[in-house]
């Protein structure tokens, strides 16, 4: 049985978009018959999981924190403790690796330095090492620049010689790092944990009533996904079914949650759109109970290389769902057969999409059923599994 230490700094088990890939890929890995320890290195703060253990089980899952997971308030403290976890990352691995050997480590993190000091690590312990992204690196997909810059890219160029190969979640991507290192590498695009989501009930009706709820989930970073033309464009859907809700769920910063609640009153929206976050455990519910489900990403660079992980719990959840048509979206769903596109950054297009698609609901079921079809068999965190596991046992 293969052995594999995965290494992020992400909240552990359940948490926002990265966690959730991090624990599908794993989970699918257990399920091929491979043992794997999800490694967080940074405590995290107990709010953003609701949990308090160091260590444990998650779905066949083993996960553990190199030291404690609720983190202090105090800026400078805070990075004394990651400092602390971090040394202590490195010593565990080592010695678990003594203790039985680990076949290969995968790591998720794309901050060069800490990726020079776990590819020193693998090459010490003889181990393969694996770069796993779905992400441009910071500069691109935080400031949103074009680039990184001439240093960084020599940080990457040199760090990158070690890694063994890439997984990333996009052509674009792949292609963006074998530009700095060439190495083996393989696409693995959306990966959903499709046992959280058992199957709708009722989809063969067509849409009866007038009252609709929308639904947005996650992050609300609108340098990410811009809900203001979610928002712009619910408010032309509003006039032809103006019984209907928007939802959105997430934990957007206060400067982007101020922003959005000033268009929500100045659209006169108030008493119809609606900001929550939820647990882990509700997601699924939340998006099968839905009568579409939206995703709107503006025409960026940072778009261009990702692929919403939203996407493929929407699909799964066998809701009929509305996105905009950037990046590599087109390349792995199509417009009408399993989801519903749009062009992005216009929402009266948008809204004419909206409104299309609950006049034509019986038809947007069947999309929703072809949607979760799709995922089931091509994107389930099983079939991702199987594919990881194959490509890390066989590249040398």
């Amino acid at each position: 049985m293969s052995r594999v230490a995965v290494i992020c700094g992400y909240s552990l088990p359940t948490g926002m978009a990265a966690t959730v890939r991090i624990m599908a890929y794993s989970k699918g890995m257990v399920q091929n018959g491979c043992n794997v320890i999800v490694y967080s290195f940074n405590p995290t703060s107990l709010e953003s999981t609701g949990r308090c253990d160091n260590s444990g089980e998650f779905e066949g899952v083993l996960y553990r924190y190199f030291y404690r997971k609720k983190r202090v308030k105090n800026k400078i403290l805070h990075i004394i403790e990651l400092l602390w976890s971090f040394i202590l990352s490195i010593f565990h691995l080592y010695l678990e690796s003594k203790k039985e050997k680990f076949d290969s480590i995968i790591l998720s993190d794309d901050n060069p330095v800490i990726l020079w000091f776990y590819t020193r690590l693998s090459r010490l312990l003889n181990t393969k090492c694996f770069f796993i992204f779905d992400e441009y690196p910071y500069p691109i997909r935080v400031k949103l620049r074009s680039e990184i810059g001439c240093l960084k890219a020599v940080l990457y160029k040199l760090v990158l010689s070690d890694v063994t190969g890439y997984i990333g979640m996009t052509e674009n991507l792949i292609n963006y790092y074998n530009d700095l290192q060439l190495k083996p590498s393989i696409v693995l695009t959306s990966i959903t944990d499709v046992e959280r989501f058992p199957p709708k009930i009722n989809l063969a009706r067509g849409f009866e009533e007038r009252f609709v709820n929308i639904v947005y989930m996650g992050n609300m970073e609108l340098s990410k996904d811009n809900v203001d033309n979610i928002i712009r464009a619910f408010s032309v859907f509003a006039e032809r079914f103006p019984e209907s809700i928007l939802s959105l769920y997430g934990r957007p910063s206060a400067r982007d949650k101020a922003l959005l609640n000033k268009l929500v009153l100045d659209k006169g929206l108030g008493q119809c759109v609606f900001f929550d976050s939820v647990e882990f455990s509700q997601v699924p519910k939340i998006l099968r109970d839905a009568q579409i489900l939206v995703s709107s990403q503006p025409r960026t660079k940072r778009a261009e290389g990702g692929f919403p992980t939203k996407l493929g719990e929407y699909l799964c959840s066998g809701t009929p769902t509305l996105v905009t048509d950037v990046g590599e979206i087109s390349r792995y769903v199509e417009d009408g057969k399993n989801v519903f596109l749009v062009e992005p950054e216009d929402h009266v297009k948008f809204a004419s999409k909206l409104i299309w698609i609950i006049e034509n609901y019986r038809f947007a079921k069947d999309v929703g059923i072809r949607g979760r079809k799709l995922v089931l068999d091509e994107y389930s965190s099983n079939a991702a599994g199987k594919k990881m596991l194959t490509f890390i046992n066989d590249t040398q």
